[in-house]
């Protein structure tokens, strides 16, 4: 954690002989060393206002937590200035601003406009259209998502100071001085309440070392592209993955959309609702973007048969009772009908396509509702789909039954 303050001290000592050797930009260099003394200084000050208000504050008598304060943009950014510089300290390749527009752009569907006064953004794991900054406390109910640094061109969770520097070895003094705070206080209602101090937390170093390996590792794998950090988080960090792929619709890797298919369970899982996560996602447009990479996962299993089976039988029974606009059920199931018949070199009409067709489109001689969507957006531009269903609308299930019988 030291690394991280003596990092920023280095580096303003740097500038400052920098501004002595070299006469012609020392201005612009003074600047910059002023701007550096007062990250460390802010970074103080907010240390020492959040030592003050505790970890933790409890009601005595029902023994419960307070609910947390909202923070502010200074603790925001004095966090986003020291994951910055621990990035920095662990090799982290620093992308340029088209760079990181596009890796953006790509996993989580956002647009960063460099030229904008917002310094930071936040994606929102509960409502990814939602593009508010929230600074509500960080839980599983007010606050669940990532912070964009603009500046810092990085993701980062929000943490109070004390989660991510071993401030007890850096700022002693401030460290001997929150031990010498009041415990006790009085709430505005006149309830005795209680203080549960940073230094009070005996795991404190161990959650700043997750905390901090989780901002590296994040930001190497998706900027960097770094294998070991992607393996460290499959083991330590499984819902972000997770969340990219599920909550964002990010399948282009994929090394990541296979670790999260195979951590999904798909066949005889009764919350569909998940499977949908793998095959499709909305815009916030509503373009619904159908997942074909996840087919392309299936296809490579050796049960894939086993698959295929389960998204006609029950998936498409599933999409076609569902309350999907007809415009959305029809490409989901036109996708996955033809993949099915593209890659089934056993495959049989009757039992796949054929049965759709005659008992969910009205059989052979009705253009039913399926049909004329087919029609009406050109098959989808799909390969061979045109004639595999015309054939099927024919074929049907291989079973005659009133008013199917010529």
């Amino acid at each position: 954690m030291n690394k991280i303050i003596k990092f920023l001290i280095l580096l303003v000592t740097f500038q400052f002989l920098n501004c002595k050797n070299n006469n012609t930009n020392k201005d612009s260099e003074i600047q910059d060393s002023n701007i550096s003394v007062n990250k460390i200084k802010m970074i103080e000050d907010i240390l020492n206002k959040q030592l003050k208000k505790g970890a933790k504050q409890y009601l005595d008598e029902a023994g419960v937590e307070l609910p947390k304060n909202s923070f502010d943009m200074n603790d925001l950014e004095a966090c986003s200035n020291l994951e910055s510089t621990l990035l920095e300290s662990n090799k982290f390749k620093r992308l340029t601003e088209e760079e990181f527009s596009n890796k953006i752009k790509l996993i989580f569907n956002r647009t960063i406009d460099f030229k904008s006064d917002k310094k930071i953004l936040y994606f929102n794991f509960f409502d990814i259209c939602d593009r508010k900054l929230n600074l509500l406390p960080i839980n599983n109910i007010d606050n669940k998502g990532v912070y964009v640094s603009k500046a810092h061109k990085l993701i980062f969770d929000f943490h109070y100071l004390p989660e991510i520097i071993d401030y007890k070895s850096l700022y002693p003094k401030l460290y001997q001085e929150e031990k010498k705070l009041q415990k006790s206080f009085k709430n505005k209602n006149g309830d005795n309440c209680s203080i549960e101090y940073w230094y009070e937390i005996n795991d404190l170093k161990i959650e700043q070392e997750i905390n901090n390996k989780i901002t590296i590792n994040r930001n190497k794998y998706l900027f960097n592209d770094n294998n070991e950090s992607f393996v460290w988080l499959q083991k330590n960090d499984k819902y972000f993955l997770e969340s990219l792929v599920k909550t964002f619709g990010y399948v282009k890797d994929k090394q990541l959309l296979e670790f999260v298919f195979d951590n999904q369970k798909i066949i005889k899982n009764s919350n569909i609702e998940e499977i949908n996560k793998l095959l499709w996602h909305k815009t916030c447009d509503e373009k619904l973007v159908f997942h074909k990479e996840t087919l392309d996962i299936i296809n490579e299993k050796e049960n894939k048969k086993e698959y295929f089976n389960f998204l006609n039988d029950e998936y498409l029974r599933y999409i076609d009772k569902s309350e999907l606009p007809i415009s959305e059920k029809a490409e989901i199931i036109a996708n996955i009908l033809n993949f099915i018949a593209l890659n089934t070199n056993d495959y049989d009409p009757f039992s796949n396509m054929g049965f759709f067709a005659q008992n969910f489109d009205g059989g052979r001689k009705t253009e039913g509702k399926y049909s004329k969507e087919f029609i009406k957006h050109n098959f989808y531009n799909l390969k061979d789909f045109k004639k595999q269903w015309e054939e099927s609308k024919i074929d049907g299930d291989g079973v005659a039954y009133p008013g199917n019988i010529e």
